[in-house]
């Protein structure tokens, strides 16, 4: 399989690191829709060119992870991707813990260390960065992502597009709303509403996320 890795930053660059040591693919290849970046070597990666590109040469033998860190992005690019007939692939850290009950659908980046307990689920483009614990029959809807050594607790629902910085704590059974941000450091005790960015331990509710929030604070 050609493995293409849609980002050429730092997501991106841990993502291709993955499909390095996980072997799965025989060719890997950056996409970037800046084009000063087309044909560049990126940690010895070429950069094959934008979507639209690679959807030229597009085949049954490729498969592309939209490797955005803030969810909003990855949710526009791979609804633009899958548009253009692209195919979606999973990356999984060889390391990483699936329970044979666990469940994931595509385009998901699952990093070194982490562990996915007994029924729980991933749905589409979501990230499970490094060391990531995932209780048994949790759910992590599209485009979440999960920073490095957060701990979730068993039956939580991360909502769609849900963002949990580094080293955040939650509760069995607690709800992080769609679009919501859960500091580094957290602990979450109880639900986190739509929209809402929590801090703290406990977590409180300090603002709603809006179309000015600042994505480079968490990034």
């Amino acid at each position: 399989m050609q493995g293409f890795v849609f980002g050429a930053g730092a997501q991106g660059r841990v993502v291709a690191d993955i499909l390095r040591d996980a072997g799965t693919c025989e060719a890997i290849r950056f996409v970037d829709d800046n084009p000063a970046l087309r044909g560049a070597q990126i940690n010895g990666i070429e950069v094959a060119g934008s979507l639209e590109d690679v959807a030229r040469g597009w085949s049954d033998s490729c498969g592309l992870v939209v490797a955005l860190g803030n969810p909003l992005a990855r949710l526009s690019v791979a609804g633009r991707a899958a548009a253009l007939g692209i195919r979606f692939m999973n990356v999984v850290h060889p390391s990483a813990v699936i329970a044979r009950t666990a469940r994931m659908g595509r385009g998901n980046m699952i990093g070194p260390g982490a562990v996915m307990d007994t029924d729980s689920r991933l749905c589409d483009h979501t990230i499970l960065n490094v060391g990531v614990l995932l209780g048994h029959d949790s759910v992590v809807e599209d485009a979440s992502t999960i920073s490095g050594g957060v701990v979730i607790g068993g039956r939580v629902t991360l909502g769609r597009g849900s963002f949990v910085g580094i080293g955040a704590l939650l509760k069995p059974r607690v709800r992080i709303g769609e679009g919501a941000v859960v500091a580094m450091g957290s602990l979450v005790f109880k639900d986190v509403p739509p929209r809402m960015f929590v801090m703290g331990a406990p977590a409180r509710e300090l603002k709603e996320i809006t179309g000015e929030f600042d994505w480079s604070a968490l990034l």
